[in-house]
């Protein structure tokens, strides 16, 4: 029987107890060894294997013949021992025999050859009186243990090529990626980008804050907070709904019950949420709901696109690069909106709303496709009562009754006109009660003249009255259109042009809600609706000249005090880039058909001395006087349109950009170049006679912008 046996140098070797176990163990030089084991250990020994050993079997007896190198048989034992026991271990044997029924020579014949092998070589080494050697046999260890480093050296060589060249596997946090938290909450995926406000989802119904709407949806939607209402405006009527409720109602339609909840407050009052399926009602639109994580894709606009399709499963990354955390997989003939394309890498949007970066090597080349629009909803028809031909507007500012007696003689002179506007109405109160000093043979005047007479109404000239409060509630804006509505009646006027200043900008919402109700009954009645502007920039664009261009029949632009009253800075009123910019940023809004661009019969003389800078308004007339009286010729500044004066006498400095005819013809060409609607003039009475010419040939289409000296 063999068992393995640890070896010096480490490795392993194999001995038998068939031999060195029953044998006296001796060293290489023939020496007995102790095992260690006294005389009851060695007794107690007495079965390895379904054999019996004894103490005199461990002091040499042998069961096993071995072959001697001569070919005589002899007993492993028997040099040893002088043949001692051979009788004992004859019957012993014979015994053993007999008792396991021939076992023994089944045993024998399987260990003959490899005990005669080891018995030779014993026996030979001791004869011969040389030092056995064990044979050097292979350590198992070794190879397991470089196989294990092979193992571990390819598997960091391939984390470390993973590491620096391989894809991320790892997976972005599409909450944080989308900016959602909480289960209501829903990312809003519209033209191409991930909107920073976020939908809302109650019992079912998606839902949108009111800035989202107005800003990235439908502009219409108006919101009385203090009235507790929403409103939309339509060409001909108002359709409201109560917040929190389920109806809506329109002069169309009555009132209509719905199955959701139209609109919504937020748990703090702030914020109120429209449900997209009422939006739907008024606009052509189309959205889709996605989950984990809640989102959705909206439209509102379709045209031509770039798309493309992948030609192999991928994912789509955050950015454009392999270790890049990933956003979605993609399938093999996916289709993707290519936004822009890269050497390597192309930035798609994929149908349910994640926009991120694929390789250009999973692409086919890009296509161009054209969006089918959504036509749910017919365009309103804004129906317009406007002029035959160029506009050519005058205001005519009155502050009372008696100053109508002087429409003769202050309109003595004009020529080309066909709009005459007298400041007659002004608001007098919160409630919205207007100041009237209208006259009925004014009109008649006029229209004798072939001319049309739109009432000026306005918020600033009662002293004391806040210019907002009048329009915040629906009721007051009501009052005020009422009295216009029967002010047309009784007077006869033919439209209204309406000159709100001074607009807080948390009311500007207000504003247009008012311009978008007064268009209702002034469409009703058949009256034209004009509308007056500042030059637009980013501090006041919060009139909303587009939604102006909407309803109203004109859009008017005051195009000058481009340097005003208390100005720190001395300065043109109108220098002809200020009136190019003005109807170039009005045209971005508002049809070229809509604008009606005005022009100052004024300037400003600004005065500078020790006590500092003021300045006062001069019509022409004065302007060209105070030139003369002081001795001064007008040199003309080719960067204004201008002529221009500036001189010091004594300690005071008088500096003045004069508005003449020939200042007036450089702004008319520039009207005339953007094809816009007509002119305005602020105002009568401050004119000199011979710009009525050069206005003239502006209206009659025969006007030469290049005769500037």
């Amino acid at each position: 029987m063999a068992f393995l046996n640890n070896k010096e140098d480490g490795g392993l070797d194999f001995f038998d107890l068939d031999e060195d176990l029953t044998a006296d163990l001796e060293d290489e030089d023939g020496g007995s060894i102790d095992t260690g084991w006294d005389e009851e250990e060695k007794s107690g020994r007495s079965s390895y294997g379904r054999r019996e050993y004894t103490n005199s079997q461990r002091r040499g007896e042998s069961y096993r013949e071995r072959r001697t190198p001569e070919g005589r048989t002899s007993l492993g034992s028997s040099s040893r021992n002088g043949g001692r026991g051979s009788d004992r271990n004859s019957r012993r044997n014979a015994d053993y025999s007999s008792r396991n029924g021939g076992r023994n020579t089944g045993y024998s014949s399987r260990n003959s050859g490899r005990s005669s092998s080891r018995s030779n070589r014993q026996s030979t080494g001791r004869n011969s009186g040389r030092v056995r050697k064990r044979r050097k046999r292979i350590n198992p260890v070794v190879p397991v243990v470089l196989l294990i480093f092979f193992i571990l050296v390819i598997a960091l060589g391939a984390k470390m090529y993973q590491d620096r060249y391989g894809y991320s596997s790892t997976v972005a946090d599409l909450n944080s990626y989308f900016g959602i938290s909480g289960d209501s909450e829903t990312a809003i995926i519209e033209n191409n980008e991930i909107l920073d406000t976020k939908a809302q989802v109650f019992d079912g119904e998606a839902y949108l804050d009111l800035d989202t709407v107005q800003e990235s949806v439908n502009p219409r939607f108006y919101w009385g907070i203090t009235d507790n209402i929403v409103i939309y405006c339509l060409p001909t009527e108002m359709v409201t709904t109560t917040v929190g409720t389920n109806e809506w109602t329109s002069d169309t339609d009555g009132t209509v019950t719905e199955n959701y909840t139209l609109t919504r407050l937020s748990d703090d009052g702030k914020t109120l949420y429209i449900a997209l399926d009422y939006i739907r009602k008024f606009t052509n639109l189309s959205y889709n709901y996605y989950s984990d994580p809640n989102r959705m894709t909206l439209a509102v606009s379709w045209g031509d696109r770039s798309v493309a399709e992948l030609t192999k499963d991928s994912n789509v990354r955050i950015t454009g690069g392999v270790k890049s955390d990933i956003l979605t997989p993609v399938d093999k003939g996916t289709q993707v909106t290519v936004l822009e394309q890269g050497e390597q890498w192309s930035k798609v949007e994929t149908d349910d709303g994640f926009i991120g970066y694929l390789e250009n090597k999973v692409l086919s080349d890009p296509q161009t496709v054209t969006d089918t629009p959504v036509t749910d909803v017919a365009e309103p028809e804004f129906t317009t009562v406007r002029l035959d031909g160029t506009v050519n507007m005058a205001w005519h500012n009155l502050t009372n009754s008696d100053a109508n007696a002087n429409f003769d003689s202050d309109t003595a002179d004009v020529k080309a006109l066909n709009v005459i506007a007298p400041t007659w109405f002004s608001v007098q109160d919160d409630d919205g009660n207007l100041g009237n000093w209208a006259s009925s043979d004014y009109v008649a005047k006029a229209h004798d003249k072939g001319w049309k007479v739109w009432a000026v109404v306005d918020n600033f000239n009662t002293a004391g009255v806040d210019h907002n409060n009048c329009i915040a509630l629906l009721s007051r804006r009501q009052n005020i259109i009422t009295q216009l509505m029967n002010f047309a009646d009784q007077y006869g006027f033919d439209g209204i042009n309406v000159d709100f200043e001074q607009i807080d900008p948390a009311y500007g919402q207000d504003f247009i809600e008012f311009i978008r109700e007064l268009s209702i009954s002034c469409r009703k009645k058949g009256l034209t609706l004009s509308v007056d502007n500042y030059v637009t920039y980013n501090f006041n664009d919060y009139y909303h000249m587009d939604e102006q261009g909407a309803f109203a029949d004109y859009v008017c632009i005051m195009g000058y005090d481009e340097h005003y009253a208390g100005d720190t800075e001395a300065g043109s009123v109108a220098s002809i880039d200020y009136v190019k910019y003005g109807i170039e940023r009005a045209l971005q809004e508002v049809p070229a058909e809509k604008v009606v661009n005005g022009i100052p019969f004024y300037t400003r003389l600004w005065t500078s001395d020790d006590t500092g800078m003021t300045s006062s308004t001069l019509g022409m007339a004065a302007a060209q006087q105070f030139v003369s009286d002081h001795g001064q010729t007008p040199v003309w500044d080719e960067t204004t349109q201008q002529h221009v004066v500036d001189f010091t006498e004594g300690s005071t400095h008088y500096q003045m950009w004069l508005e003449d005819a020939d200042s007036i013809r450089s702004k008319l060409g520039v009207m005339q170049a953007e094809g816009i609607a007509g002119v305005a003039e602020w105002k009568l009475t401050q004119e000199t006679s011979d710009v009525w010419d050069v206005i003239a040939e502006y209206v009659n289409g025969t006007l030469n912008a290049g005769q500037n000296e």
